[in-house]
């Protein structure tokens, strides 16, 4: 029982056959991006605690077996100087002790500040997560999953998942509508009850954009970049485009030095200097400068996104378009019948309704989003033919559910 679970977890990181409340910018961010940066921890992390990320040469003669693995480990641990072979003052004291402000050890720290990286990005999504089961009104997650099954099945079975989806979808709507007509004070200016779940999601939006702009700050901060290094992925592309290697910008050094203290017998302490050879770098190098650009794009695709679904969600005018295109597919409205459709997003669809419909649409595809609409037209038609409204006179080409039968399919 419980491997299957985790099988079922595994699932949910499969990026081309993902299904859930969310776009294909937050798959790359929640998905794609948190897999890419556990990879490259991984990577990381087999290099400097399992094989070699450094290799150190003394060049005065040190007696003992395992002299040089400790030298190896205690300028691992101690950190390194990025400092060129052919410079002078090797035996200066104070010109080391000025180096000592340059010594880097943030190697060390970077499989866990990728791993914490990829975290940072999860977290909202865990919270959303968190929102969409049972938090909002109805299962959202429910919602989309049985949309993917009926995309899948076909004639009685698939119209019965349909139906059941829409049911839902209305029952949630209304009661949302009685909300925010019982709604007093300043709630009853705002139309809460009607965003409630776009206002989540937007906020999730910003939240992701946010922690995506973190990354540029914990990159800079983990590896000291200042000055004009500060947007380090442009300047270390333009130094490699330019022939400007780690010898002349110290970014990310091959080779750096290290003082290692030996206490002889019967002398004071002696300090050798030893040559360190920085492999782990190589690989910190192409791993960092791939984030820097990663996060730069899927930045911009978040905050795209962000306007696109303001745009779809809060903008009545497209709707209402959104709506008679489906439609006019669907066939689920008569000929020059843009009123009733306006009426159709004004008195049920609104702002969360019309959410939910995108999100079928971009998870399950236009056909079932299509028939969605017709589905949730002919359930609202009903609704007000038992109310005896007009708007029931208007309805032609969509078959009208009877009220138990609607009652039924709602909970099937």
């Amino acid at each position: 029982m419980v491997f299957k679970e985790f099988l079922d977890y595994l699932n949910k990181f499969n990026f081309i056959h993902a299904c859930g409340v969310y776009d294909i910018f937050d798959r790359c961010v929640y998905i794609l991006t948190f897999t890419l940066l556990l990879v490259c921890s991984a990577t990381v992390t087999i290099k400097s605690y399992v094989l070699e990320p450094m290799t150190c040469y003394a060049p005065s003669t040190i007696s003992g077996s395992n002299v040089l693995p400790y030298i190896n480990n205690y300028c691992w641990i101690v950190g390194t100087i990025p400092k060129a072979v052919h410079e002078h003052n090797s035996d200066d004291e104070e010109y080391w002790k000025w180096l000592e402000s340059r010594k880097i050890n943030y190697y060390q720290w970077v499989p866990f500040v990728l791993g914490l990286q990829a975290a940072l990005l999860y977290i909202p999504y865990v919270f959303w997560e968190c929102l969409i089961y049972n938090r909002l009104g109805t299962n959202l997650q429910f919602l989309i999953d049985l949309a993917r099954k009926a995309s899948l099945d076909f004639g009685e079975s698939r119209q019965r998942k349909i139906s059941q989806m829409a049911g839902s979808i209305f029952i949630l709507l209304t009661t949302r509508k009685k909300k925010s007509e019982k709604a007093i004070g300043l709630l009853s200016k705002f139309p809460i009850y009607k965003m409630e779940i776009v206002f989540h999601y937007l906020l999730l939006k910003v939240i992701s954009i946010v922690m995506i702009c973190s990354q540029f700050v914990i990159m800079e901060k983990l590896l000291n970049m200042n000055g004009k290094h500060k947007l380090f992925g442009i300047t270390v592309l333009q130094d490699l485009l330019n022939g400007r290697y780690w010898d002349v910008t110290n970014l990310f050094p091959r080779m750096a030095f290290c003082r290692v203290p030996f206490k002889m017998q019967n002398t004071n302490v002696v300090n050798i200097t030893t040559q360190c050879s920085l492999s782990i770098n190589l690989i910190n190098e192409k791993i960092f400068l791939f984030l820097w650009w990663w996060f730069s794009l899927i930045a911009s695709l978040q905050i795209i996104s962000l306007f696109i679904w303001v745009a779809r969600c809060l903008s009545s005018d497209r709707r209402v378009r959104f709506i008679n295109h489906s439609a006019q597919i669907s066939r689920s409205f008569p000929s020059h019948s843009e009123h009733l459709i306006k009426q159709f997003d004004r008195n049920l669809i609104s702002i969360d309704g019309i959410f939910l419909i995108h999100m079928t649409r971009i998870n399950c595809g236009d056909l079932i989003c299509n028939e969605l609409i017709h589905k949730l037209y002919e359930i609202h038609a009903t609704s007000l033919a038992n109310r005896g409204d007009d708007l029931s006179d208007s309805i032609s080409h969509s078959s009208v559910y009877k009220a138990k039968d609607i009652e039924t399919t709602m909970f099937i």
